[in-house]
């Protein structure tokens, strides 16, 4: 693939040997690429979709404009595939907003790409658009959904399992409808109305949902063989569910708070031998995951976070150990684990692991880094500072009163940050030759804590 090094992921060509986990990928903070959505497992790969800034990547912009993509990888080799690219556009003006949003599902055989639109205008209103193309790997996607309405719209749920995928063939209107798709033969399945709703899953011969909301939500587990609901409990304040191929769900229940690592929550399972939720302890109300009875969730103590596995014995066992670090998300097929975690470059880093090699012990935690000399020179305005971070750092390098910028610098970068001088700073430069600054360098670890260094650097012209 072609591309530029600013734009896609730096992948890192490690194996999946004895060591128990292998980085796939790592990606920047804004303006990116940032990490948008996933990890998520397709087959032996590991599938995310990230976005780039491209015009319009400061505070409050009038309009913006980016790339998306989503891109396939494994650990092994330099595997990289570009499973879509495409352009995300935002305007505003003061109630006038048009702005777009891109989400993904993807399944060993399938992928399903969702487009939500919104508009808003003062004196047309609000308008929501929808569009959903799935298909199967390495193929042409159809178009199963192009749809309109006079509000704005949420991304309508979407679940995949090999190559069929479950879906709402009309989220536009106020009707719970949802039909199973065969993609490879293109035969379809219509469920008794009214079906689906939020959480939506697909999982062999079972369909899985979360109908109402607050307290009167209940969990509904379809059966598609049976042409009923194999079973029905409630299921207030769940906020992620998952479905296993013999209709048990495990599910996490409570308020999440995205400014919060882990918001407090319970662990807790369904299934059609014991309907009732059954609590299984505390988790954060985050992911979970559920495959061959083994249930994959966050958990916190204190300041510290750990991905568990709850196993079919009931024994619990620790898969990843995060320590203080800041996790993203993960996926989990009984075999496979794939996970993000915050990387010193302030984005995020994708690992995978064999759960038999579990458990995945911390990385370290701080990101040391300092100025990597007393002088930077300064060509066309542009003052080149050295700096020195083995491991990557990123947050924010000021000269006071001449310049500023935020910065990410991954493992492998050039270790100098580049700042525009302003008009004032140039001038008395381009007059005395040299010039002192007082620089300020804002760095992050791995849990996000500041950190500060001040040094005195002399600009000089080159």
């Amino acid at each position: 693939m072609t591309r530029a090094p600013a734009l896609a992921a730096v992948l890192v060509l490690s194996a999946l040997p004895a060591a128990a986990e292998a980085q796939v990928a790592v990606l920047r903070p804004h303006p990116g690429p940032k990490l948008e959505q996933g990890p998520q497992l397709s087959g032996a790969r590991v599938a995310w979709s990230q976005h780039l800034c491209l015009r319009g990547c400061g505070d409050f912009p009038p309009s913006t404009e980016g790339r998306v993509e989503i891109l396939s990888g494994r650990p092994q080799g330099r595997t990289d595939l570009v499973l879509f690219r495409g352009k995300r556009f935002g305007s505003f003006s003061g109630p006038n907003v048009r702005s777009s949003s891109d989400f993904f599902e993807i399944s060993e055989r399938a992928l399903a790409l969702t487009r939500v639109v919104t508009i808003s205008d003062e004196l047309v209103g609000e308008r929501g658009e929808v569009r959903l193309r799935a298909g199967l790997l390495g193929e042409r996607r159809a178009l199963l959904v192009d749809c309109s309405a006079d509000r704005n719209l949420s991304p309508p749920p979407v679940a995949l399992d090999g190559d069929r995928i479950a879906y709402d063939p009309d989220p536009c209107d106020d009707a719970a409808r949802v039909v199973v798709r065969d993609l490879a033969t293109g035969a379809s399945l219509s469920l008794p109305e009214p079906a689906g709703g939020a959480h939506l899953r697909l999982r062999g011969r079972y369909a899985a949902w979360i109908e109402g909301a607050s307290a009167s939500a209940r969990l509904v587990v379809h059966d598609l063989l049976a042409g009923a609901a194999a079973y029905s409990a409630p299921a207030p304040g769940v906020t992620d569910l998952d479905l296993d191929t013999d209709g048990t769900v495990a599910a996490v229940t409570g308020e999440r708070d995205p400014s919060r690592p882990c918001s407090p929550g319970r662990l807790v399972r369904y299934s059609a031998a014991a309907p009732s939720p059954e609590d299984l302890g505390p988790a954060c109300a985050a992911t979970v995951r559920i495959a061959g009875g083994r249930i994959a969730f966050l958990a916190s103590e204190g300041l510290t976070r750990t991905l568990r596995q709850w196993g079919p014995d009931a024994a619990m066992r620790d898969l990843v150990r995060f320590g203080r670090a800041l996790p993203g998300g993960f996926d989990f097929d009984g075999t496979r684990l794939v996970w993000s975690e915050r990387d010193c470059g302030g984005g995020q880093a994708i690992f995978m692991a064999r759960r038999a090699l579990a458990p995945v012990d911390p990385l370290p935690l701080n990101c040391r880094a300092r100025f990597g000399g007393a002088t930077a020179v300064v060509r066309h305005g542009v003052a080149s500072v050295p700096l020195a971070c083995p491991r990557g750092c990123g947050g924010e390098l000021r000269l006071r009163h001449m310049a500023r910028r935020d910065f990410s610098l991954l493992r492998d970068d050039e270790r100098v940050v580049r700042l525009r001088l302003n008009r004032r700073a140039r001038e008395r430069l381009r007059r005395r030759g040299s010039l002192e600054a007082h620089a300020v360098l804002v760095t992050y670890n791995r849990a996000g804590e500041r950190q500060a260094r001040r040094r005195a650097i002399t600009l000089v012209a080159g």
